[in-house]
């Protein structure tokens, strides 16, 4: 048993990393902080033998984290905890003395292995940066005027016409009857507006839409909220899925799908009020990180392997075709007629792909969003505007679907 200081502000995480490690998991004793004067508060008092660090804190960036820990604690073995388009800050940070980094969203066995090698490396002191620290291989990337005629000059005759008016009483009728289908065609028909909305969680990582409803998981905190999808986005419902973290939800008209990194599966709930699970499989990919029902088939991504899987309804949820996923990072998928959406977290780049070669029909990006730093966690399309959401973002975003902009390469 070890005590081992994770430095994280987000709850989720530490609620993932603490299931993990304390004594219903390994056995060990976690320790958390997430400002520079618990650092050295919790290093000083405790003396932890591992030190677990996110990438950057609200007020601290990555060397700055580090740098507070080896004041107090020099020979403290520690991991980085990157997301997994942030592996680039984790090598530079392994490089300053680090023992290694594993990526969020990563797989317990892996995990767990690291911890333990890194607590078997206790009695090698780190006293200064070395090169030759453990770096993980890194995934595969875990996206005018108008003119006016001028007539002649000479006088125009002008001619009185009678014109009979139709009754008053008959055109009223008539404007009543305009004024009510362009009310309905307003409030039906018309692509709606963009917006964004504020939601409570705080770690989306997948969004699908079904009918009047928007769903979408919180991978950390264990969640699927179901919300309405009206000009407010109300929350109906909240559902746990303990030990599921889900980063990919889909829904098949009866049962709910999501897909979970940590443990490599997809699982099939019930639509009760659990969304208790009734079969489990093992993912064809290490890191499953998006699904879809089209009507006919589960689709599911890998973002390690950039895997594009059809699979088929059957009971072993067996893989139809796989395809090379044209994004480095593929992460959400929807489709809209015959071309499937995938978003690549790297970039957030939008492809569009026939569904039935998967040829690149045209990339894009939502231009208004093309400065935010967060990066795409899941897409779903309600059959007029796609749903975003963002890692690490509390907010939803509606976007039309007309409102893609292509991408010159």
């Amino acid at each position: 048993m070890a005590k081992i200081l994770l430095i994280d502000d987000e709850q989720g995480m530490r609620q993932v990393i603490s299931k993990i490690l304390t004594p219903a998991g390994q056995g060990h004793i976690v320790l958390f902080a997430d400002s520079g004067p618990e650092i050295s508060a919790v290093c000083e008092r405790e003396t932890p033998e591992l030190v677990l660090m996110d990438v950057r804190l609200p007020d601290m960036e990555g060397s700055d984290i580090l740098a507070a820990v080896r004041k107090v604690r020099l020979d403290v073995p520690i991991i980085v905890l990157p997301g997994f388009i942030e592996t680039d800050a984790a090598v530079a940070l392994v490089r300053k003395g680090c023992f290694g980094y594993i990526s969020k969203p990563f797989k317990i066995e892996d995990f767990v292995k690291l911890v333990n090698r890194a607590l078997a490396s206790r009695s090698k002191p780190v006293s200064a940066p070395s090169t030759s620290a453990s770096l993980p291989q890194k995934p595969h990337p875990v996206a005018p005027s108008r003119k006016v005629s001028k007539t002649a000059g000479r006088p125009v005759r002008q001619n009185r016409i009678s014109v009979k008016l139709p009754s008053l009483k008959i055109i009223l009728p008539v404007i009543s009857v305009g004024i009510i289908a362009a009310a309905i065609w307003f409030v039906i028909e018309r692509p709606l507006s963009e917006a964004e909305f504020s939601v409570v969680y705080q770690n989306p990582s997948a969004i699908f839409c079904a009918g009047k409803n928007i769903f979408v998981s919180d991978w950390m905190a264990e969640e699927v909220y179901k919300h309405k999808n009206n000009r407010i986005v109300s929350v109906d419902s909240i559902y746990k899925v303990p030990g599921e973290s889900p980063v990919g939800i889909a829904f098949d008209g009866k049962y709910l799908w999501t897909c979970n990194s940590f443990q490599q599966k997809i699982s099939k709930h019930n639509v009760d009020k659990t969304l208790s699970v009734a079969a489990t499989f093992n993912s064809p990919g290490p890191s499953p990180c998006g699904l879809l029902y089209d009507g006919k088939n589960i689709w599911s991504l890998d973002f390690q392997q950039a895997k594009i899987y059809k699979h088929k309804m059957d009971a072993n949820l067996s893989v139809d075709q796989s395809y090379d996923s044209p994004t480095r990072n593929p992460k959400g998928i929807f489709k809209a007629g015959r071309y499937f959406y995938i978003a690549d977290a790297e970039t957030n780049r939008i492809f569009k792909l026939s569904d039935d070669s998967f040829s690149i029909h045209g990339i894009y990006n939502f231009q208004q969003d093309t400065d935010l730093k967060n990066h795409i966690s899941g897409m779903g399309f309600d059959g007029k505007s796609v749903w975003i959401c963002y890692d690490g973002m509390q907010k939803l975003f509606r976007r039309p679907l007309k409102s893609l902009k292509p991408v010159r390469i």
